[in-house]
């Protein structure tokens, strides 16, 4: 299988939200999840549904934040 296929390694989706710049608050409030949901998936707590999925939409959002104007 793919690497972007994979289970999300300990650390990787805290280290992605992270890169993108939004707290679990801000990026719970995007995703229409609750806070704890995000804490689940960062402590290993629960396993990231859709890692491939995930990781393409923090990838967007890092975009979009790049073109916002400063």
């Amino acid at each position: 299988s793919k690497p972007s296929e994979e289970k999300m390694k300990e650390g990787e989706f805290r280290l992605l939200r992270k890169e993108v710049g939004l707290t679990q608050e801000e990026l719970a409030m995007r995703w229409q999840v609750a806070t704890s949901t995000i804490y689940k998936w960062e402590s290993g707590k629960t396993e990231v549904p859709f890692p491939i999925a995930v990781r393409l939409a923090l990838k967007e959002i890092q975009k979009e934040k790049k073109e916002e104007p400063a």
